[in-house]
């Protein structure tokens, strides 16, 4: 084997371990900033693995969470999820947080292009930090749907939906 290609497999290795860090730090980081979140795992399930995917995604710069690991876990693909989908809430198993999470991540991966990653880190962040103030678990889903068009509105100064909106209308999301 050569040098670059040792080189080039072990810096694909490290990818693989650094998606499971960052997803599992951002469980962490959501938890620590809104500690209730914890306790609401039935509620807010597909959200957190969303976020933990877009931002462990948007750090390493690609859409496929646990891009090599795939395989190892007898996947048909050589990651476990994809933020780049154009898939729809009603198609996803109301019984799988992953399923569920797969269309807010790819939601808030296809903005980010439009808006830009900080514009849109800023805006996910902020609508997650005003779930603390949200008393009814029932409609948290729905909450941060509107927190995104909030804020992305706020960000682009207008009163016309965005591509945040347009995403959530056209995936079906809790609105």
């Amino acid at each position: 084997m050569s040098q670059q290609s040792s080189l080039t497999k072990s810096a694909h290795s490290v990818r693989q371990v650094l998606t499971a860090y960052i997803h599992e730090y951002t469980h962490h980081a959501l938890v620590k900033v809104f500690p209730r979140s914890a306790n609401m795992m039935e509620q807010l399930g597909e959200l957190h693995e969303g976020l933990a995917d877009y931002f462990s995604a948007r750090f390493l710069e690609s859409p496929l969470h646990g891009e090599g690991v795939g395989r190892y876990l007898g996947l048909k693909t050589s990651y476990i999820r994809s933020l780049a989908n154009e898939d729809k809430y009603s198609a996803a198993s109301p019984d799988d947080a992953f399923s569920r999470s797969v269309v807010w991540s790819g939601a808030l991966w296809s903005c980010r292009g439009k808006l830009g990653q900080a514009v849109a880190d800023g805006i996910v962040l902020q609508a997650w930090l005003e779930l603390r103030e949200h008393p009814q678990s029932k409609t948290i889903l729905r909450t941060f749907a509107s927190n995104l068009v909030k804020h992305e509105r706020t960000v682009a100064r207008t009163s016309s939906g965005g591509c945040l909106a347009d995403q959530i209308a056209k995936r079906e999301l809790p609105r």
